[in-house]
């Protein structure tokens, strides 16, 4: 496979001009000051050796400047364009896309021109992308296509979307899933005890949770409710969903009673000013047993959303299901309540 890539170490300016395209007017300025090849459409130039333009390519399209490996445009650089997500300006905008081809030789080149890429790997026909500056893997379906955006007073691309194939859809691999909580069941079977435990005689249904077990766990902002793109740029809040996940995984009871705490806290809600109010007054708070039994899983679940999830064919004449794309995307690891 290194001799492939021989066309673009062969003429190094080239490709280190390739390699360090970050924005829309680089990729044009590339492109025009790259010569078509005489009898070749105008739009399709060479990327590296002028003999293998078969293999690498950069061209123009409506949709931008692409690079191309082989037919498959893997790398598209848009014109800039404000997205209204809070941003200011234009932000630059690239798209990933790979077709079916999952192929080692395409994850090199997606990861050598992806700015702010550490690694591009694949399994069962998709593609799992870890950037620089990003904790969790944004995991790709075939003929999906991936944005990435980096505003004006930005350094690093992150994340914008996901367009998605709309014949297949993101489900649960049951063998996985099965794996990954037994895992966790030392922990699980704890927190269900002693939910049991606390139940109310007259709403059996609901735990009562005294103050003095969440209170030294309250955190600002609620860390197991920030989304990916928060978490990223908030190290502490990272660091405290990976120490409650280390004493999640160990198999004694102070831990299981330290984690539990840092759980309800967080994920209840009650971190914010109304739940700290309502705490403060009645020194209590309510809690639904098998709701927070259920969000207990999904947690565990969405931080081994790698390995759990799996590509599902749609029936015919359904729309895919939406209900596991963030989980996919890398963005909402932990669910908003």
């Amino acid at each position: 496979m290194a001799g492939m890539f021989d066309s673009l170490y062969g003429v190094m300016p080239w490709w280190n001009s390739a390699k360090g395209v970050c924005s829309y007017a680089q990729a044009l300025d590339l492109y025009n000051k790259t010569a078509p090849i005489r009898g070749r459409a105008d739009d399709i130039r060479p990327l590296g050796r002028r003999r293998d333009v078969d293999k690498f390519s950069i061209r123009s399209s409506a949709d931008g400047i692409q690079f191309v490996l082989y037919n498959t445009p893997v790398l598209t650089w848009c014109k800039p364009q404000w997205l209204g997500n809070g941003t200011e300006g234009d932000s630059e905008i690239v798209k990933v896309y790979f077709g079916k081809w999952t192929s080692a030789f395409t994850c090199r080149f997606i990861e050598w021109l992806l700015p702010n890429c550490k690694s591009v790997s694949n399994s069962q026909n998709r593609m799992i992308i870890q950037m620089e500056h990003m904790p969790d893997k944004i995991v790709m379906l075939s003929d999906d296509r991936l944005h990435f955006y980096k505003a004006q007073n930005e350094e690093k691309f992150s994340p914008l979307g996901i367009e998605v194939n709309k014949n297949v859809q993101w489900g649960l691999d049951r063998t996985e899933v099965n794996r990954v909580l037994k895992i966790y069941k030392p922990f699980t079977d704890y927190v269900s005890r002693c939910l049991s435990l606390m139940r109310e005689p007259i709403r059996p249904s609901n735990a009562t949770v005294s103050k003095e077990l969440i209170t030294p766990f309250l955190t600002d902002p609620p860390s197991f409710l920030e989304r990916h793109s928060k978490t990223v740029k908030n190290p502490k809040a990272l660091e405290y969903i990976r120490h409650w996940q280390n004493l999640a995984m160990k198999d004694d009871a102070e831990s299981h009673a330290e984690a539990m705490g840092m759980f309800l806290a967080q994920v209840h809600g009650v971190t914010g000013p109304w739940g700290r109010v309502r705490l403060e007054r009645e020194g209590h708070m309510f809690v639904d047993i098998s709701k927070m039994l259920g969000e207990l899983r999904e947690i565990l679940l969405r931080a081994h959303a790698e390995e759990v999830l799996v590509i599902k064919e749609t029936k015919q004449g359904n729309m895919p299901s939406t209900k596991y794309d963030d989980w996919a995307l890398g963005r909402a690891m932990y669910k908003d309540l």
